[in-house]
């Protein structure tokens, strides 16, 4: 990032005076249009050669996006000045191509505001929204403002448009069960028509076409993480956390009663757009290594249910499979219990649930199998991977530890540095330890 932020900045300032010679920030600008929508796009060239998904390439992308703001910027600015001491502003502010200019530049600085945390946070639609309209605008207005720019302009569209045909192609429409998860606060959604076409650690973009989602939450994508291994009679399975608006519309929807032959059940059928899959860890083979700790959070143990399985039906000679799951109530544990425990009768795996949260007056205290315990307070990272690292090499273990993490965003974080500073010898000893992130932040 320094690289490139440097290169840009030497390019653009190099015996150059932005007040005397406006025009070169003006077209460092326009040859990272096509870099920009390149790295926007979900199917990109870049992810492909790298082997990452795109929401791992988000960070370049806003920040190519903020020097092209800050360039623009500076290009305008920089003619003002000039214009103002020539005497003749009002004069080039009536020419149609500086207005063109203006119309690009108004785009780009809507970007850039819309495109904050803050923004994000609060109002996604609206970053959305701006987003696509103001990308689009930004296109045709720049080629009216200056014409030597449309070969950029035409790779960037190339881009874009080929991104859409390719999710085109990777989208289908199919029915999917909505299945209520009280304790959980979740949405099961299950599509038994989709068995296949995945990998554990992907994720898919959903969008339910029910007018029951609201008036616009019908043309909501929101990505989640696939929660099972493919083939499966049962189909795709995600797990939707109810966090917004839309996810709580889901959540109601899935406890819509209904009577059957064998009486009043929650649920509902509901037709859903699903496209992808896409992220993963890539190029690794969590089968290769000799242990996994898979640390999770929420919802986010869609990442285990998928991962974990998918390890044992490898039939590798990994030694040790942990999971660590964060959870603010207990009860959480009660939908899940039957698959952990049906994980830890099947190999060498042990489950760790920490609850945040006083237990509540409803919760009451469940058997739990050898190998799944639930204790209070936050997980002490740290213990939990020198123990888990400790008894791979203890069982024979010496091809790495595979650490992948799902969640919130602050826990990637924790996680990283807790990874970063283990201790050289152990890492050394099981042949090294690496590090998977699994995280959607806004």
């Amino acid at each position: 990032m320094l690289i490139y932020i440097t290169i840009i900045f030497y390019i653009s300032f190099y015996r150059s005076d932005p007040f005397t010679d406006p025009f070169r920030a003006g077209f460092v600008v326009t040859s990272q249009i096509p870099l920009v929508y390149a790295l926007a796009t979900k199917n990109n060239i870049i992810g492909i050669m790298v082997g990452v998904g795109y929401e791992k390439l988000n960070f370049l992308h806003r920040l190519v996006g903020k020097l092209m703001v800050i360039g623009a910027n500076v290009h305008f600015i920089g003619y003002v000045y000039k214009w103002s001491l020539a005497g003749d502003i009002n004069k080039k502010l009536a020419e149609n191509p500086i207005r063109w200019g203006i119309v690009a530049l108004v785009c780009l600085d809507l970007l850039g505001f819309c495109s904050t945390e803050y923004v994000r946070s609060k109002s996604y639609n609206l970053f959305i929204v701006s987003h696509v309209v103001s990308l689009i605008i930004f296109l045709f207005a720049i080629c009216y403002h200056e014409p030597t720019c449309v070969p950029y302009v035409v790779a960037a569209s190339v881009f874009y448009i080929l991104d859409h045909v390719v999710r085109a192609v990777k989208t289908r429409i199919t029915t999917a069960k909505l299945r209520p998860l009280s304790e959980l606060g979740t949405t099961r959604v299950e599509m038994p028509s989709i068995n296949a076409g995945w990998r554990a650690g992907q994720h898919v973009r959903l969008r339910v076409l029910s007018s029951s989602m609201g008036w616009w939450g019908w043309s909501e994508v929101h990505p989640f993480t696939i929660a099972n291994v493919a083939e499966t009679s049962e189909g795709m399975v995600l797990m939707c956390k109810k966090t917004g608006r839309w996810t709580s519309s889901l959540f109601s929807m899935a406890q819509t009663a209904s009577y059957s032959e064998t009486g009043l059940k929650l649920g509902c059928d509901v037709r859903v757009m699903v496209e992808g899959p896409y992220g993963g860890v890539g190029h690794t083979v969590m089968s290769s290594y000799s242990g996994a700790i898979f640390v999770v959070g929420g919802s986010g143990v869609s990442f285990a249910l998928a991962a974990v399985p998918d390890l044992i039906r490898a039939a590798t000679d990994i030694k040790i499979i942990d999971i660590v799951w964060s959870v603010q109530d207990p009860s959480s544990l009660s939908p899940l219990l039957p698959l952990f425990t049906t994980l830890v009768q099947k190999s060498r795996v042990n489950v760790h649930v920490f609850y945040t949260r006083a237990i509540s007056t409803t919760f009451d205290k469940m058997f739990l199998p050898p190998g799944i315990t639930i204790l209070p307070g936050r997980p002490q990272l740290k213990k939990l991977l020198d123990a888990a690292i400790t008894n791979t090499v203890s069982a024979g273990g010496s091809n790495g530890v595979f650490v992948g993490v799902c969640g919130p965003v602050s826990l990637a974080n924790t996680m990283a540095g807790v990874v970063k500073d283990t201790d050289v010898r152990l890492c050394a000893a099981v042949g090294g330890v690496e590090l998977h992130e699994e995280t959607f932040g806004w």
